[in-house]
This record gives C-alpha cells, sequence and structure tokens, in this order.
C-alpha cells in the first residue's frame, strides 16, 4: 500500500500529467487519504462560501452593490427582495480547484453571486492572486477592490493576476463571479510575486 501510495503522489505532484491527476486523486482519497493537500500545496483555495443568485439583467450587477458587499455573516445569511438567503459551504479536491456555480443554484443565466473565503497568513506577505472567472467579476481582499472586469469569458487558470499583499493574521476575499449565459465558474489560486505557488496547507484557510 505504502508503494501505490507513494506512486500515486508522483502522478498528483508531476506538472505534465494533466487530468490524469484528477483520477489518482481519487485514487488517493479511496486508500483514506486527504487528497486535499495536494490542490492545495499548488495554491489553489478549494473551501469557499457562496451566496446567491442576484439578477444580473444587461450587466446590471457589475458596480451594484448586493448585500455581500455591505456586511458578510456567514451564519445569518442576509435578505433581498423580501426572500432569505444563505451561504452555501463548498469545497473541492480537484486540481484546477474549479468551482462550477451552476452546480450550486438552479437560476444560472444572467445572474450573479457571490464567493467568500478567509486566509490566516502568519506573517505580512506579498502575494500574487491568480484567478479566471466566466463571466466578468469584482474582487476583494480586506474589503479593498483589488479587481474588476466587466465581459464575457471563459475561466481561464492564472488568467488574470493582481498583487496584493496579505496582512498578518486574517484576510478576507470575496469574489462577485458575473454570469449572461453558457457557464459560469471560477478558480482561485495564491503565488509569490514570482508566480510559484504559495502552499496552502501552510497558509491556513478559515473556517
Amino acid at each position: 500500500k505504502d508503494k501505490q501510495v507513494a506512486m500515486i503522489m508522483d502522478i498528483i505532484e508531476h506538472p505534465n500529467v494533466g487530468e490524469v491527476k484528477n483520477v489518482a486523486l481519487d485514487q488517493f482519497k479511496a486508500l483514506g487519504n486527504d487528497s486535499s493537500i495536494f490542490t492545495k500545496r499548488q495554491g489553489f483555495i478549494n473551501e469557499w462560501h457562496l451566496i446567491g443568485p442576484f439578477p444580473n439583467q444587461n450587466g446590471e450587477a457589475f458596480h451594484k452593490a448586493y448585500f455581500p458587499e455591505e456586511k458578510v455573516d456567514l451564519k445569518s445569511g442576509g435578505e433581498f427582495n423580501g426572500q432569505k438567503m444563505e451561504w452555501k459551504d463548498v469545497t473541492t479536491e480537484a486540481i484546477p480547484a474549479r468551482i462550477s456555480m451552476s452546480e450550486y443554484f438552479d437560476q444560472n443565466q444572467f445572474v450573479t453571486a457571490y464567493a467568500y473565503t478567509e486566509l490566516n497568513a502568519p506573517k505580512e506577505m506579498e502575494v500574487q492572486l491568480m484567478f479566471g472567472t466566466n463571466d466578468g467579476c469584482e474582487f476583494w481582499v480586506n474589503g479593498e477592490r483589488v479587481f474588476e472586469v466587466n465581459m464575457p469569458r471563459g475561466a481561464e487558470v492564472d488568467g488574470d493576476k493582481v498583487p496584493v499583499t496579505l496582512k498578518k493574521g486574517k484576510n478576507t476575499l470575496l469574489l462577485k463571479v458575473l454570469q449572461e449565459g453558457g457557464g459560469w465558474e471560477f478558480v482561485v489560486r495564491i503565488a509569490d510575486k514570482d508566480g510559484n505557488p504559495i502552499d496552502l496547507n501552510e497558509v491556513k484557510l478559515l473556517d
């Protein structure tokens, strides 16, 4: 079993095996192991809270502040148009760690939704946010808008790169993903200034 695990780990961490990684991840998990360590080791944020959907007819959601932009309350959620909305906990162990919002929201055309997570940095760190969204997005770190784009596009891994400073301790990340038609997803990871993935087993994701 130890040899089998070692072989699977080699496949997962090899840079040129593409989607074979996810088959190996499934095998690693089937043997009773936590495969998310590899997802995090490559800097992918794989734990998120989602809330939505909100209207986005004719692109109206871009720069329109729905309640998650005012306050994130993971326990109580919020209210929109007289309806109670709650945060959904979402995780993935896939590499890359794509989150398909269409899997979590029945209404998934001409809408928007928010993804929220927290990072616990051991010290102040200059890092890069490397991400892709389908379609456009607005991104906040510690309440500061660091990126925005409003256009139809696919979610390219590492397609957008934004330098940010993580403070020591808790850091908040809020991502609004706009949706027109077709696919609706995002993928985010953290890298150092040179683009090398930061191991998120060490820079902890918070509940």
